[in-house]
Parts: structure tokens; C-alpha cells; sequence
């Protein structure tokens, strides 16, 4: 009961602007193991906007079997957009704390609600807030609307299947704060096959 109320005036009290960073995953204690599992079960989800659609198996060392050219190799954080978009190694060296708080905190916004929505949405705060700039990387002004994120019509039947997982390990989540648990966990995922 106490924890339920916590994250519920947690919830109140954060802008929905702002889902969860990857560091607040804490917030609902839930093991590390268990949300690797869930990131991978959201990675490979039995959809053709899933994560692997575009950017292939990473936990293979063969990634040739992506569906686009251009997906981010999402093994290599130095590649990303959002690497590059907020100064990249320069940046980082000044400040990792900040720099990895801002690049979570776009990462999970960008897995939560896709491309579109964060071009329109969060592109002006990120930008603001975080020093994100377009300028910094070659050919690019906007996310490739391939990226759907979470928030997809089709992502329902995978939330479902989440909160029927963190149910039978005895977690009652709110319904509400499954996308942000998906998002981070997917994240989570990708970090864990970094090189």
C-alpha cells in the first residue's frame, strides 16, 4: 500500500513530458534480470514495427539481416543521433553524469513515443534543455518516422503480456506507467549489448 502511494505522488508530481530515465527504473524495484526479459521480449515483439524489425538481432554478432540501411547500430551508442545531436565525446568528457542523464532521458522519450511525437513534441525541450542540435549531425534535421515507439496501437498486446509478467512476479504496476517500464526496459536491453 505504501508503495503504491509512493508511485502514485510520484507520478502526480512528474511532468508528463518526462517518463522515467533509465535511472528512476528503481522507483518500482524491479530486478535487473526481470527487465532485461521484459526489454527483450519488447525488442523482438511479434510485430512488424518491432525494434528487430529495423534494427536486426543484436544479440548476434550478424546484424546483416536488417530490414533498413539506416537504423542505428544500436550496439555502438557513439553512432547514435542523439550521441552526435547533444556534442558527442566532447560533450560527454565535460560532464558524463549530465550528459548520460540528457542522453537517457531522450532515449526513453524517443522509445516511448516514437519518431513523429518526439520530433513534434520534445524536439523543442531537448534541444533547450539539453543542447540537442541537429548541426552536429550530418544529414539528419528530424528522427526517421520509422522509429513507432511504444506508444503504437500494436504495442498493446505487448504491454498486456508485461503486465501479465510483472503480475505473476508479484508486482502490481499501474497500467498507466507500463509504456515507461516497457520503454526503459528495452533500453535496458540494448545497453546490455553494447560493445
Amino acid at each position: 500500500m505504501k508503495f503504491n502511494l509512493f508511485l502514485l505522488k510520484f507520478f502526480i508530481s512528474y511532468s508528463i513530458l518526462f517518463p522515467l530515465t533509465a535511472d528512476e527504473k528503481d522507483m518500482f524495484n524491479i530486478p535487473s534480470q526481470l527487465l532485461l526479459d521484459i526489454g527483450k521480449e519488447v525488442y523482438f515483439s511479434k510485430s512488424s514495427d518491432s525494434c528487430a524489425k529495423c534494427h536486426g538481432d543484436i544479440s548476434s554478432l550478424d546484424i546483416v539481416n536488417k530490414d533498413m540501411d539506416k537504423s542505428a547500430d544500436l550496439k555502438d551508442p557513439k553512432t547514435w543521433v542523439v550521441y552526435k545531436a547533444l556534442g558527442g565525446e566532447l560533450k560527454k568528457n565535460e560532464n558524463p553524469k549530465k550528459f548520460e542523464k540528457h542522453l537517457n532521458s531522450i532515449i526513453i522519450n524517443l522509445i516511448t513515443y516514437g519518431a513523429n511525437d518526439w520530433n513534434r513534441k520534445f524536439y523543442s525541450n531537448a534541444s533547450k534543455e539539453y543542447g540537442f542540435n541537429w548541426n552536429r549531425v550530418e544529414g539528419k534535421q528530424q528522427y526517421d518516422g520509422q522509429m513507432k515507439g511504444i506508444k503504437i496501437a500494436i504495442a498493446k498486446n505487448i504491454l498486456k503480456k508485461i503486465d501479465r509478467t510483472l503480475k505473476k512476479e508479484g508486482y502490481k504496476i499501474n497500467r498507466k506507467n507500463l509504456e515507461n517500464i516497457a520503454a526503459i526496459s528495452v533500453y535496458r536491453y540494448v545497453e546490455n549489448q553494447f560493445r
